[in-house]
């Protein structure tokens, strides 16, 4: 982190409150990584300068440059992609955006999309698998790309398979290939822990796989007859609930690439997993996870 008082930071950014000369107040060299002289190879020493430009300087044979933190300054200056962030994390459309920070939407467009393959990368690997020992995990598989009216190619659906811890209110989800019983049981195996009580449909698939292992237990609900089980309560109403505000955000987002959908799901699960902090908390995160 080279911002000190990230909190402050963002709260001026959003209103409007900071000008680009005071930016440098917020910047601390000292959390900089040590960078060294590809000419010699000794230590540089490292300089804020005017404009928020951060420079290293080799005090043996004077070689100097930029030092640039974040790839994605080739278009912005740092005060107007710190801004970007803020609008990007306030959910305002790229069209809006360009407006604002005066931009053409094309530049907009392939900031979001950069942003969106760094969380890609970056934040999937640190997530935490959900459930474990007195959690009871809900289970259940989308469609993306269903044919309207019974019209169109069945080829454009994908498979989503999805699981919420109901204690923590915790979900995840990722793209399967299929509803196949090994596919979904590799899926289950990645993103919850062990010993915990999966609840799920009557789709065969599970059948299959929970009676040839016995690392979770499970119990199901026939949605033919009821919503939720009479005898053992079991239900998948939270999970089918995110499903709906999972479809409805990438709509009002205008996300649709099939292609990119694994961002998507991973954009989304970040919101998700700071939905109940505030918002300066999200800012710093991805402040983090592009540094």
């Amino acid at each position: 982190m080279i911002f000190s008082n990230i909190k402050e930071l963002f709260l001026k950014l959003v209103t409007h409150k900071l000008e680009e000369s005071a930016l440098e107040d917020f910047i601390i060299v000292e959390n900089l990584p040590e960078a060294f002289c590809k000419k010699c190879g000794r230590k540089e020493k490292i300089y804020k300068r005017p404009f928020c430009k951060i420079t290293a300087r080799c005090s043996w044979c004077s070689t100097q440059h930029n030092v640039i933190k974040f790839k994605q300054l080739s278009s912005f200056t740092l005060y107007d992609y710190l801004k970007f962030i803020c609008y990007y994390i306030l959910g305002i459309k790229p069209n809006a955006m360009s407006i604002m920070l005066n931009k053409s939407a094309g530049t907009i467009k392939r900031q979001i999309r950069t942003l969106r393959e760094i969380i890609t990368s970056k934040y999937e690997c640190s997530l935490n698998k959900i459930g474990g020992i007195g959690h009871v995990v809900e289970i259940d598989e989308t469609c993306v790309g269903r044919r309207k009216n019974h019209r169109g190619r069945v080829r454009n659906q994908v498979w989503i398979f999805g699981a919420v811890d109901r204690s923590t209110g915790r979900f995840l989800m990722k793209k399967v290939q299929n509803r196949k019983s090994e596919t979904l049981g590799n899926a289950i195996e990645q993103m919850i822990e062990q010993y915990s009580h999966i609840e799920s449909d009557e789709w065969p698939a599970y059948f299959k796989y929970f009676s040839e292992n016995n690392f979770y237990t499970h119990s199901t609900v026939n949605h033919t007859f009821n919503f939720i089980d009479p005898l053992t309560g079991s239900h998948t109403q939270t999970i089918e609930a995110r499903w709906g505000s999972f479809k409805k955000w990438m709509r009002s987002m205008g996300y649709k690439s099939r292609i990119k959908l694994n961002q998507y799901i991973l954009e989304y699960i970040l919101r998700c997993d700071y939905k109940n902090e505030d918002v300066w908390k999200l800012f710093e995160k991805i402040i983090n996870l592009i540094s």
